[in-house]
C-alpha cells in the first residue's frame, strides 16, 4: 500500500479514542492512510464501538500488553510505505499528515519526524495554541499547518505522540523495545536507534496537533485521580529512565545533548539542542549528577583509564542509588555498597584506604576532604576500608553481607540470562547467610515465585546494604570483571558475584505446576524467533524442511514464540507452514507445562531455548552467531563451522552494531546462519531420537 498506516492503542479510552479517529477522517483527506487501532483490553465499551467501524483494521487484546507491544502487534500487520504511531488522546489539524509525508519524503537520509502539540514536553515539541474548543482548534491548526521546509529541525529525539518513519526504517531496526513496556521512553530508545541505523530525525515546526496530555477539554480529572496518576506516573518513569540510562549510557540529560555526545566519533550534523534557556546561557552542558550533598571522586583499579564516557556507563547505578545511607557513628561519614563502594567523607583531615581485602591491593589510597568516594567497579569485591582522622585510625569496614538485604537487579535482563543468574543468587545467598531481594520482570517474577521462594521480590532496593546488576556484559570492566564474551556461560554469575565456584542451572520441573491437558499425540516445541535476527536460523525453507519432516515421523509441532512474525533488517522471521500456532502472550507458566510435555525442543540462542533446558526437555540449539561455551549446556548443537561462525565471541568485533561484521552487504551475509542445513538439523534430531529410545540421558 502506497500510503501511511496510522496505529493507534487503545485503552479504556473510547471518547478519546472515537474523537481521534473522528479527526483523521475529517482531516486526512489529502493522502492515502490506514486506520490500525490496537484495543489493550477496554472495559469501557471501546471494543463494542470500534467492531462497528468499517473503515479500521482492530486487534483486540484480551488484557493491557502495553504500549511497545501494542505498537509492535500494530506494526506488524501495518501495509503502508509509511508507518505512523499517534496517541488516542490526540485530535489532528487539517493537512497534518501531508506535511509529515511532505518532510518525511524529502531527503532519503531521513528516516522519521514529528510534528509541534500544545503539551509540555523537555523536547520543546511546544505551542501554545489559541483555543478554547475543538472548533477553535480545527481553525488554528488550519492557520499553522502549512508546509515549510524552513521549519525542519534535525533533533535528537522526538516525543512519540505523533511519530512517522519510513517502513525500511521499521525493516532496518525492527519494532519498539518491549523492556519499556508499559510505556516511556521507548520513544527516546527508538529516536536513537534511527540514528544509529543511519538515517535522521527531524521536527515540523509547520505541522501542529492537539495531545491532551495535562489539559484535557473532554474531561477534569478529580483532585484523587490526579494525585493517584501523578504518583503512578512518576514511578513508571523512574524505571523506565533507569532502563533507558542502563541500555544507552548516557548521563541524565541527554535529551539536552547532542549526537556527537551520545555516539562518540559522530562525523555527519548535527541537531538542535533542546536545553532550557538556563542551560544555554552556559558554555558547557555537564552531565547530570545524583543528589550528592559533596563533590563526586570516581576511582577505580586502574585495569584501565577512567574516561568521561566510562562515567556516563556507570552513572546510573548512582542514580539509583540516591545519596549515600551507611552510617558509620563518625558524623558526617557514611558508607555503603549501592553502586560499588561509596564513602561519603566531610570537611577535614582525612586519610583513606578503600581497596580488595582479598588481594591485600589499594585501589584508593589518599587524603580526602568534602568529598563522596565511589568505585567504577559495581560487581562483589571484598572491600576493605580504613579511615584515618588527623593521622588516628577511627573507622575500618570490611564488606560483609551477612544478615543484610541484599538487591540483585534482573529489570532490564532477558530471560535466557534471568534464569541462568537464578541459581547464583541462592549461591551467594546460601554463602554470605544474606538476605536476597530481587527486582525481575513480570514473567519471570511469576516464575520464582514458584521456584525461588527463599528469594524475596521488590521493585525498589529500599535500605539495601548492596546492589548488584545482573547481566552477560559486552563492556569494561565495571559491571563484570570480564568481557563476558570472553566466558562460558557458567562463569559469568561466578563472575559478577564472586562465588566460589559456578553453580548449576536452576531446574525447574514442570510437575511442581497444575498439569496441562493430556496429549494423545507426541509433539515437539519449536521457537524461531530470538533478540537479533543474527541468532535466527535463516536457512531459506529450513524451518518448513524440519517441520514437514517432524510432521510425518507422528509428531504435531507447535511455535511458542511470542511473536507469529519478526521483521529485522530485511529480514523476515515467521513461523513455519505445517507448525500449530502456540505463539502469544503466554506466561513462562504456561510455556514451561507446554514444554514439560514435549518430547523435545527446537530453538534458537534465545530465552526459550533457556526455559527447555531448565524444564528438562531436551534441546536440539541451532546457532552460528554463537560458539557453543556461551550457550546452555546441550549434546545436540548444530553449527557449521565451515563458513564464518562466532561473532559473538569474537571481541574483534561488536555484532550487536554490525547485522554481520565481516561480511555485510555481501554474497556471505550471515552465512553463519543460512548455511546451516537442514541435513544437519534432522541427522541431529535423528541422533537425540536414537538416545532418547535407548534411555540415555539428553
Amino acid at each position: 500500500m502506497d500510503g501511511t498506516s496510522i496505529i493507534i492503542l487503545s485503552y479504556n479510552t473510547r471518547e478519546l479514542t472515537e474523537t481521534c479517529v473522528q479527526s483523521i477522517r475529517q482531516n486526512t483527506q489529502d493522502t492515502p492512510y490506514e486506520i490500525i487501532v490496537v484495543d489493550n483490553g477496554s472495559k469501557d465499551g471501546s471494543v463494542a464501538w470500534l467492531k462497528q467501524q468499517k473503515d479500521l483494521r482492530c486487534i483486540f487484546n484480551k488484557k493491557n500488553e502495553g504500549f511497545p507491544r501494542g505498537c509492535n502487534q500494530g506494526l506488524a500487520i501495518a501495509r503502508g510505505t509509511r508507518l505512523l504511531l499517534l496517541n488516542s488522546d490526540t485530535i489532528v489539524t487539517p493537512h497534518w499528515l501531508k506535511n509529515l509525508v511532505t518532510a518525511l519524503e524529502s531527503r532519503p537520509e531521513i528516516g522519521a519526524v514529528g510534528c509541534m502539540a500544545n503539551a509540555r514536553s523537555k523536547n520543546m515539541q511546544q505551542v501554545d495554541g489559541d483555543y478554547h474548543n475543538a472548533e477553535e482548534l480545527m481553525q488554528f491548526g488550519a492557520r499553522y499547518n502549512h508546509s515549510n521546509p524552513a521549519k525542519w529541525e534535525r533533533r535528537l529525539r522526538l516525543t512519540g505522540f505523533c511519530f512517522l518513519f519510513k517502513r525500511e526504517v521499521y525493516e532496518k531496526i525492527g519494532g519498539l523495545d518491549e523492556r519499556f513496556s508499559p510505556g516511556n521512553y521507548e520513544d527516546d530508545d527508538y529516536s536513537l536507534r534511527i540514528w544509529q541505523a543511519g538515517y535522521e530525525v527531524w521536527l515540523c515546526k509547520d505541522t501542529f496537533i492537539h495531545h491532551y496530555g495535562s489539559a484535557s477539554f473532554l474531561r477534569a480529572l478529580s483532585p484523587e485521580e490526579k494525585a493517584a496518576k501523578a504518583k503512578a506516573a512518576r514511578a513508571l518513569l523512574l524505571r523506565n529512565y533507569r532502563k533507558f540510562i542502563q541500555k544507552w549510557h548516557v548521563p541524565g540529560n541527554y535529551y539536552e545533548l547532542g549526537l556527537r555526545d551520545i555516539f562518540p566519533g559522530w562525523q555527519g550534523p548535527e541537531v538542535v539542542i533542546c536545553r532550557e534557556p538556563a542551560a544555554q546561557a552556559s558554555q558547557q552542558a555537564a552531565p547530570r549528577r545524583p543528589v550528592h550533598d559533596l563533590p563526586i571522586l570516581y576511582f577505580s583499579s586502574e585495569r584501565k583509564d577512567v574516561e568521561e564516557d566510562d562515567l556516563k556507563m556507570v552513572a546510573f547505578a548512582d542514580y539509583d542509588a540516591g545519596p549515600v545511607r551507611g552510617e558509620t557513628g563518625i558524623e558526617g561519614l557514611r558508607l555503603d555498597f549501592r553502586a560499588g563502594v561509596r564513602l561519603r567523607v566531610p570537611e577535614g583531615s582525612w586519610h583513606v584506604r578503600i581497596g580488595d581485602a582479598e588481594t591485600g591491593l589499594w585501589y584508593f589510597d589518599g587524603e580526602v576532604s568534602g568529598k563522596v568516594l565511589i568505585s567504577m567497579e559495581k560487581y562483589a569485591i571484598n572491600w576493605q576500608v580504613d579511615v584515618e582522622h588527623e593521622g588516628e585510625l577511627v573507622f575500618s569496614h570490611m564488606f560483609d553481607p551477612a544478615g543484610q538485604d541484599v538487591f540483585f537487579d534482573l529489570s532490564a535482563t532477558p530471560l535466557g540470562t534471568s534464569l541462568m543468574f537464578l541459581s547464583a543468587i541462592q549461591a551467594y545467598q546460601r554463602i554470605t547467610h544474606c538476605h536476597a531481594v530481587c527486582h525481575a520482570k513480570p514473567q519471570m517474577a511469576e516464575l520464582m515465585r514458584v521456584y525461588c521462594p527463599d528469594i524475596d521480590l521488590a521493585e525498589q532496593m529500599g535500605d539495601a546494604y548492596a546492589v548488584f546488576y545482573l547481566e552477560a556484559f559486552q563492556s569494561e570492566p565495571f559491571f563484570c570483571p570480564d568481557d563476558c564474551r570472553k566466558l562460558a556461560w557458567q562463569e559469568i554469575s561466578r563472575s559478577i558475584l564472586h562465588l566460589p565456584v559456578a553453580p548449576p542451572l536452576i531446574s525447574c520441573p514442570p510437575s511442581k505446576l497444575p498439569p496441562a491437558e493430556a496429549e494423545q499425540q507426541p509433539y515437539v516445541c519449536i521457537a524461531v524467533q530470538a533478540s537479533g535476527v543474527q541468532k535466527c536460523w535463516l536457512n531459506p525453507g529450513g524451518w518448513e524442511t524440519v517441520v514437514a519432516y517432524l510432521r510425518e515421523l507422528g509428531y504435531r509441532v507447535l511455535c511458542i514464540d511470542r511473536e507469529r512474525v519478526m521483521q529485522r533488517h530485511g529480514y523476515r522471521v515467521e513461523m513455519p507452514q505445517g507448525a500449530e500456532d502456540y505463539t502469544g502472550d503466554r506466561s513462562l507458566l504456561e510455556r514451561l507445562r507446554l514444554l514439560g510435555g514435549a518430547s523435545f525442543f527446537i530453538g534458537l540462542p534465545s530465552g526459550l531455548s533457556w526455559l527447555a533446558k531448565v524444564a528438562g526437555c531436551p534441546v536440539v540449539l541451532i546457532s552460528g552467531l554463537t560458539l557453543p561455551q556461551a550457550e546452555l549446556p546441550t549434546p545436540y548443537r548444530v553449527i557449521n563451522r565451515g563458513v564464518c561462525h562466532g561473532c559473538y565471541n569474537d571481541m574483534r568485533v561488536n555484532w550487536q552494531k554490525q547485522l554481520c561484521p565481516y561480511h555485510e552487504g555481501t554474497k556471505r551475509e550471515l552465512e553463519c546462519s543460512k548455511k546451516i542445513t537442514p541435513q544437519q538439523v534432522l541427522l541431529t534430531v535423528e541422533r537425540l531420537r536414537r538416545d532418547l529410545a535407548a534411555g540415555k540421558d539428553a
